[in-house]
């Protein structure tokens, strides 16, 4: 979002100051002279550099000059004087968009990168606030405190970035080889101190992608993964992600992305391998979109999974419909919800909302991406490498945890954190309970059938 937009928004000027300082930045366009039809007298693109219009003036010194919104906004219409509030509104702005994980550049949509940063924009940001904030190892994020996180190109990976970014804990080193990422690096300060170090891999540019692809490049990726101290967490951009054919990409990347993965598994360095995708990911559009080529084929992919399987993992978002459900805590068990169960349930009925086949295609393929992930036993509890991501931790969503992370459960399972529960039976008629930590989760209340049972309230004695 650009300065005079954002202050506009956040309501610091008027409809009229804003009219004003976008006719401002172009006040050499505005003089110039115009035939009687408002047209431009002559060509100005091929004028000489010497006659050439010297282009649009920076919002700051147009708000300078303007004595009456520059006492408002900042104590004085003095530019001098002004100036330090200006530049804290300035930061200001650059917050937001890190603490919102909104670029701050403007990406052309001529370009195919371009429009992939703004594609499933929603998503890829839920998927990125999940790496960082969702504490679902242990009490901590994927991406903890002083990891040292390897980022390729892609718009998804991008968003990773920002991501880690917009916590203030982080203090993450990131290596990367994102153009956008970079890019945002250096146009917002303020991302700079969230992290410990951000080193810049180099190679051949793909300007598709975003990113660089050459054997320089692979081995500085390798000698990333592997030098004293190493990577420690492997974000991997795809194309497309199935469950049979695993990871898929669509341009000049394959080699390098195969040596990135078989490295990482084999340094034991490396914490853990992070698949991140949406929806779009799993599901060929009606287009048939083309998700590329297979990094992998179907055989190495299974003996992949089955050697590392407490290694690699996988963040995604669902379909818009089927999110809010989520966000509603109506289906967040992968593996036995049920949609029609979940058309039915009065919460959804109530807003309206239709799951329609984008979402019962997702669903299958979530299912089988579940299966193949599997879950990893950290201190001798099972954590999911499967993850939905379908709400911003702040506000934290009503049925999750306090990152968004639902908290689930099965009958005979035993409690890990005393709380108010939700069951979802078979029934599909849910019901809420007290449960201790410690004791084993019940039937359905409704049912008497095995029920999943869903954290609203952790710690509560009801």
């Amino acid at each position: 979002m650009d300065f005079v937009s954002f202050l506009f928004l956040r309501r610091r000027i008027n409809l009229g100051e804003y009219t004003h300082v976008l006719g401002a930045q172009h006040g050499d366009i505005h003089r110039l002279p115009k035939d009687s039809s408002g047209f431009l007298s002559e060509d100005q693109t091929t004028v000489s550099d010497d006659r050439a219009p010297l282009g649009v003036l920076p919002v700051g010194e147009v708000l300078l000059h303007m004595p009456e919104t520059a006492e408002r906004l900042f104590g004085s219409s003095d530019a001098e004087a002004a100036r330090p509030a200006l530049l804290r509104l300035v930061q200001e702005w650059q917050e937001w968009h890190r603490d919102h994980l909104e670029p701050i550049c403007t990406y052309s949509t001529s370009t195919r990168f371009g429009r992939q940063m703004y594609n499933n924009r929603t998503e890829k940001k839920l998927v990125a606030s999940f790496l960082a904030t969702a504490k679902v190892r242990n009490g901590m994020p994927i991406v903890c405190k002083n990891d040292i996180v390897l980022i390729p190109e892609g718009s998804s990976g991008a968003y990773a970035g920002l991501g880690i970014a917009a916590r203030p804990t982080s203090r993450v080193c990131i290596v990367t080889s994102n153009a956008a990422l970079i890019r945002e690096y250096q146009d917002n300060p303020t991302l700079a101190p969230r992290f410990q170090e951000f080193r810049v891999i180099g190679g051949v540019a793909d300007g598709d992608h975003g990113g660089v692809h050459d054997e320089a490049a692979e081995q500085h990726f390798v000698e990333a993964i592997g030098r004293e101290p190493g990577t420690t967490i492997v974000i991997v951009t795809v194309s497309g992600l199935l469950a049979q054919s695993g990871p898929h990409v669509d341009g000049p990347m394959l080699r390098v992305k195969q040596r990135i993965i078989r490295e990482s598994l084999v340094n034991r360095g490396v914490r853990e391998l992070v698949f991140v995708a949406d929806y779009s990911k799993h599901v060929p559009a009606a287009d048939h979109q083309d998700f590329g080529a297979p990094l992998f084929g179907a055989t190495d992919w299974q003996q992949i999974v089955k050697e590392h399987r407490s290694r690699i993992c996988i963040v995604t978002a669902p379909p818009p419909a089927l999110r809010r459900a989520l966000e509603l805590g109506v289906g967040h068990d992968v593996a036995r919800r049920n949609l029609d169960l979940i058309a039915a349930d009065a919460k959804i009925k109530g807003e309206g909302l239709t799951l329609g086949d984008s979402d019962r295609a997702y669903d299958q393929a979530a299912k089988a991406l579940r299966n193949v992930a599997g879950v990893s036993v950290i201190n001798n509890v099972a954590h999911p490498m499967f993850h939905e991501a379908y709400t911003f931790p702040v506000p934290a969503a009503p049925n999750a945890g306090p990152h968004g992370e639902a908290v689930v459960f099965h009958t005979e399972d035993t409690c890990q954190v005393s709380g108010l529960y939700r069951s979802n039976g078979q029934c599909g008629h849910p019901a809420e309970r007290t449960i201790p930590k410690g004791r084993k989760f019940p039937t359905c209340p409704k049912c008497r059938e095995v029920a999943t049972w869903v954290l609203l309230d952790p710690n509560q004695d009801r």
